[in-house]
This record gives structure tokens, C-alpha cells and sequence, in this order.
């Protein structure tokens, strides 16, 4: 990914991971009853896996993606980094898609960054695949 892919409209999706969270009524009585639906949450969860605390578990329920769409771009002189002005909606591992959020700004650096996967590396592990990069794509591409 390089700069020159950073348009205006532009489209990029980065795997993340779900947490789901079974939901159903109450009854009169106050007790809850069978779950009749299911509410996906991005992120994840973290178990301490040892006696002392030395060892974490990274744990979610299913793999959705967050998206990211690039509403304008504007850099605010020479010395500075272009600012990125995006949108972000998660979609979750049954499909479904949020609504847009509000608008949210960064460096170009950061955006590249958080293109790159990087950030998510610590759960490739946990995940069961060598390389969190490597499922990085843009959306629109074939």
C-alpha cells in the first residue's frame, strides 16, 4: 500500500476480531429467558492463562472486518503529514453491517499504519495464521 492508493472514495477493509453476546427478554419475574438473539461486538476478550497473571489468552468468538472509507484528504502545509478524514463501519462475521460513524481524522502515517495490520499482529498467534498482514485487502479489489 502506498500513498498513491490513498483516495479520495477509496474503500480499505482489515480483518478484526468479534466478541457475541447472546441476548433475550426477561420474563415478569425478572429471570432471563432463552436467548433469542445474537449482538456482535468488535473486539476481544482477555483471559489471564496463568497462576500469577505471567500469561494471556486473546480469546473472540468470530472474525468480522473493520472498513474504513476516505471522505477527504487535506494537508495543512509542507512540514506536516496530509490529515485523512474517513468513516468507519465494522462488518460482522453474520454479515451484517453497521452504520457509518462519525467522522473521524489522521495522520497519513497512521492511516498507512493501521493498513499495514500491525496493530492486530499480537492476536496472529491466537488466530492460528503466520501473518496478521496477510489478510489484509482492499475492498474493492477482485
Amino acid at each position: 500500500m502506498t500513498r498513491t492508493d490513498l483516495t479520495v472514495g477509496a474503500t480499505f477493509e482489515v480483518w478484526w476480531p468479534f466478541r457475541m453476546q447472546e441476548v433475550g427478554a426477561v420474563d415478569v419475574d425478572g429471570f432471563r429467558k432463552e436467548p433469542d438473539r445474537i449482538i456482535w461486538h468488535p473486539g476481544w476478550d482477555a483471559e489471564c492463562g496463568g497462576a500469577y497473571g505471567e500469561a494471556w489468552d486473546f480469546c473472540w468468538n468470530g472474525e468480522g472486518a473493520q472498513v474504513r472509507t476516505i471522505v477527504s484528504i487535506h494537508s495543512p502545509g509542507e512540514t506536516y503529514q496530509p490529515r485523512i478524514f474517513f468513516k468507519r463501519q465494522w462488518k460482522a462475521p453474520d454479515g451484517t453491517a453497521s452504520r457509518p460513524g462519525p467522522l473521524i481524522v489522521e495522520t497519513e502515517g497512521r492511516f498507512l499504519r493501521w493498513l499495514t495490520g500491525k496493530s492486530l499482529a499480537f492476536l496472529s498467534e491466537n488466530r492460528g495464521h503466520d501473518d496478521v498482514v496477510a489478510t489484509i485487502w482492499p475492498a474493492d479489489a477482485p
